[in-house]
């Protein structure tokens, strides 16, 4: 593999890393949203099925991103690696 080859994508899975992070951002926002509507609604039933899959949601898809990002964050370490080997 080519120096510029693996510079392009170490350079790409960093901007992979951004995207998710602003992604979870988004979704965190969005079921802080849920979380507060869901505060608002007379029925307890609705609005303890709301609040609670509002959470397990901000919960899961912020772990699955976290643990997407150290994945990349390795693979970003050992590209570095074998770029500063090959120089």
């Amino acid at each position: 593999m080519s120096p510029e080859h693996t510079k392009y994508l170490i350079d790409q899975i960093r901007k992979d890393k951004i995207i998710y992070a602003c992604e979870a951002c988004a979704i965190n926002l969005a079921c802080i949203l849920i979380f507060l509507f869901s505060a608002t609604q007379e029925t307890s039933i609705a609005r303890d099925i709301m609040m609670f899959g509002s959470v397990i949601m901000m919960l899961g898809y912020t772990s699955y991103m976290g643990f997407g990002n150290l994945k990349r964050l390795k693979r970003i370490q050992q590209l570095e690696s074998t770029l500063s080997s090959e120089d």
